[in-house]
């Protein structure tokens, strides 16, 4: 466990620990701070951005889809645009043009906001650009179509009281997609999961006693939840404008039955949190009839779900790795690999798709490959 602990205390101090918050100030009905996600245009660290928000209109079929030029007068408003048919990049840079301070786009698929890629124009964007989810987006909606006034602020508001924590700073188990039995050999480690949750001091005051708690539900497949293990350790004390991992005992999930196992972490401190919306964050990981996966699974297709993507600004080529680890893999082959890829194109013809597959000796076992560490060892297009 030595080398993973410190490789993880340094991923997650390297975490921004400014404060960005996406805020609805009126109507009363909708007041607080919401999840979001950006990707490209202004630092919300750098401002603070407010205003009332106004659906985009560009005159076509699919009006709120902002993909043409607008026909609407947005200045000084903060714009609200459908996501759909164009880039996420040309939806703002339309609605920056229109005289628009800030963009939200709203996610058409339940679940949450994701990572937003600005595409071919996203560079020129210079106005702040969020993502909200359809929930939430619906939610602000129906205040909108009754003609009441949502004013928004979008930036770097700072809180008395304000601790957090994401979906990148908590731990999950080690290894990523494997046969169900090479489970207890993973990594050496005979399949234990060390519960860990970073937390962010991004108030204005000390935070004191705080609280991270995990806990793991598991569902077999066919039958009901249960809770399978829970921790709470407490941090005394989190200074201002710092961050702290909190570490729980392990769970040892080298038995694991075939199911789900569902980890939720939570944070808390003695003085009440002004903005509570990112104090906890869940993940899961799955035991197949047949494979082990930190990511979500496909059960119908008996496959992990899509949980990574990228996108280049501009286009060109874009490349992603992924490791694996079979510690008790005599007489094991690859005989696939699988992926998904979407395109603005009609067609993929034309685009190259390839696959290496790469043996990685960690010479100076660090838990981070050197391309002097791989060696090629299969390819295909």
């Amino acid at each position: 466990m030595r080398t993973f602990t410190s490789l993880f205390i340094a991923v997650l101090f390297s975490f921004t620990l400014s404060a960005q918050v996406v805020v609805i100030n009126s109507p009363s009905s909708l007041e607080g701070a919401y999840m979001w996600e950006t990707g490209f245009g202004a630092d919300l660290t750098t401002d603070i951005w407010t205003g009332n928000l106004q659906f985009v209109d560009d005159g076509t079929a699919a009006p709120t889809e902002g993909c043409n030029d607008l026909i609407n007068d947005l200045t000084g408003d903060i714009a609200i645009v459908d996501r759909g048919a164009c880039e996420f990049g040309l939806k703002s840079l339309n609605a920056e043009m229109a005289g628009a301070i800030a963009v939200v786009i709203c996610n058409n698929v339940a679940g949450g906001p994701i990572p937003m890629g600005g595409g071919a124009v996203g560079d020129q964007v210079t106005i702040p650009a969020i993502m909200l989810s359809l929930e939430d987006c619906n939610t602000i909606r129906m205040e909108m179509d009754n003609d009441n006034l949502v004013n928004m602020t979008i930036g770097n508001l700072v809180f008395d009281n304000d601790i957090s924590t994401s979906i990148r700073g908590i731990q999950v188990p080690l290894t990523g997609t494997v046969p169900a039995n090479q489970i207890g050999a993973i990594n050496d480690l005979g399949g234990l999961l060390t519960p860990a949750v970073n937390v962010a001091n991004n108030g204005l005051l000390d935070a004191n006693n705080i609280v991270g708690t995990a806990t793991i539900n598991f569902t077999p497949t066919g039958g009901s939840s249960s809770q399978v293990y829970q921790e709470s350790v407490t941090e005394t004390l989190i200074p201002i404008d710092t961050s702290a991992i909190i570490f729980m005992p392990d769970y040892d999930y080298s038995g694991s039955e075939e199911g789900v196992y569902d980890i939720t972490y939570t944070i808390a401190a003695d003085e009440p949190d002004e903005l509570i919306f990112d104090n906890e964050v869940s993940t899961s990981f799955t035991v197949s009839n047949n494979a082990f996966s930190k990511a979500q699974w496909d059960v119908a297709n008996n496959r992990p779900q899509q949980n990574i993507g990228f996108t280049i600004a501009g286009g060109g080529p874009i490349e992603m790795i992924a490791g694996f680890h079979i510690p008790a893999g005599e007489g094991f082959r690859i005989d696939s690999c699988q992926f998904q890829c979407s395109t603005n194109n009609e067609t993929l013809e034309g685009i190259i798709i390839k696959a290496n597959i790469y043996e990685w000796n960690d010479i100076d076992g660090d838990s981070s490959y050197q391309n002097d560490e791989l060696t090629l060892v299969g390819i295909n297009n």
